[in-house]
């Protein structure tokens, strides 16, 4: 999955799920590596997509159903 500045997601931070908003994003070898403000405004760096053994990652699963379900409510 491939996330712009300023996309929706939702994280897994230490296995709290939270909602986000990518801020900035870097490629690095290991693949891209995003910037996270959270809805609690704490900001993530060097975060992963589906890094499960990471304690930090974007959970692409619930971001790509929370969107789903967020469009639904707006129609």
């Amino acid at each position: 999955m491939n996330y712009t500045t300023g996309s929706m997601i939702i994280i897994s931070a230490f296995k709290k799920f939270k909602v986000g908003e990518v801020v900035d994003k870097v490629n690095s070898k290991n693949g891209i590596l995003y910037t996270i403000k959270s809805e609690d405004g704490k900001v993530y760096g060097n975060v992963l997509v589906d890094a499960k053994k990471n304690n930090i990652f974007i959970h692409s699963n619930l971001t790509n159903s929370f969107l789903k379900s967020k469009d639904n409510g707006h129609k």
